[in-house]
């Protein structure tokens, strides 16, 4: 492209503007331009060389040739768009730096009193844990004892039975005692020793009514067995004291009026004793085994007999005459 051949200066002079060619800048400022002194003249010249050389750089760091390139990027618009990326960055950073540290600031907060509050919650759970934990074993004590205590008014529940029973014999010492009732079992009877004010009196048979006493001691009257019926009443502690009593005074009756012949007992009944016996928790062993012999379906005399004797080992063992 062909450099231009007139170049032309506006200046503003004395509020008029003035144009002037470059290559008749000197002439035309002297013969166009009336100054009044030197001094403005001089400094009039200085404008216009100014305004001359300033004009000249521009032309000369114009690209006047056109890139071919699309790609190619103009040097000055290059630069240009880089400070500007540069102050778009440089204003995105300082921007966002305050909302960074709030935002940083906010999570920090929120984390402290998340800890805060999760403490103090978990403070009041294991509070009232312990407080429920020590509700349930003063719960657990008190059940305790209370238990304790219906155990021991149970160990401690007395119970009398009244019972009719052969005296076979008084002595005044054991040994002569001893040798009666070794007679009296080996004829088949029950028997056994007890002492009481200074003496030992040897028992046979029992019955739970005046009449089952009185078959009784006619059977003993068929051996030559001289023998005396009594009332007496026999002061035990067990437990269950209740169900206890209730018990030996079905096996009295069921062993007496069976050996008798004067009362029959339906086997279910005598079946029904039999498990209640296992069901009742410490049952002397004594009772439990006299049950289980006379439930059976045709229990011989001797079985009725050894009842008895069981029945009457258990008195001595646990109870005391009155």
């Amino acid at each position: 492209m062909d450099e231009p051949t007139s170049r032309k200066i506006v200046i503003k002079f004395n509020g008029k503007n003035q144009e002037i060619s470059h290559a008749d800048q000197k002439e035309s400022l002297d013969s166009d331009l009336k100054v009044s002194s030197w001094e403005e003249k001089v400094k009039m010249e200085k404008e216009v060389a100014a305004t001359s050389e300033k004009k000249s750089e521009e032309d000369e760091d114009f690209p006047w040739v056109l890139p071919e390139d699309p790609k190619v990027v103009i040097p000055r618009k290059a630069e240009k768009m880089k400070k500007i990326k540069k102050l778009t960055t440089s204003y995105s950073f300082s921007a966002s730096s305050p909302s960074l540290k709030k935002n940083i600031l906010t999570i920090i907060l929120a984390i402290i009193v998340g800890i805060g509050f999760g403490t103090f919650a978990l403070h009041l759970l294991s509070k009232d844990t312990a407080k429920s934990n020590h509700i349930v074993l003063e719960e657990s004590e008190n059940e305790k004892t209370i238990e304790n205590n219906q155990a021991v008014n149970i160990e401690e529940s007395s119970l009398t039975i009244p019972i009719y029973i052969i005296q076979v014999g008084k002595y005044s010492n054991r040994s002569g005692a001893e040798a009666v009732a070794s007679e009296i079992k080996k004829k088949g009877y029950p028997s056994v020793i007890i002492e009481a004010d200074g003496a030992f009196f040897v028992f046979s048979g029992l019955a739970h009514t005046k009449e089952q006493i009185k078959a009784l001691k006619h059977i003993f009257l068929q051996e030559n067995i001289e023998t005396y019926d009594k009332e007496i009443s026999i002061k035990l502690s067990a437990k269950n004291a209740d169900e206890t009593k209730r018990m030996i005074e079905k096996l009295i009756a069921y062993s007496a009026s069976m050996m008798t012949g004067t009362q029959s007992f339906p086997q279910q009944d005598r079946e029904k004793l039999n498990e209640t016996a296992k069901q009742m928790e410490n049952l002397d062993s004594s009772l439990v085994s006299a049950a289980e012999m006379i439930s059976t379906n045709s229990p011989t005399r001797e079985q009725l007999w050894e009842v008895q004797q069981l029945l009457l080992q258990f008195f001595i063992e646990n109870g005391k005459i009155q």
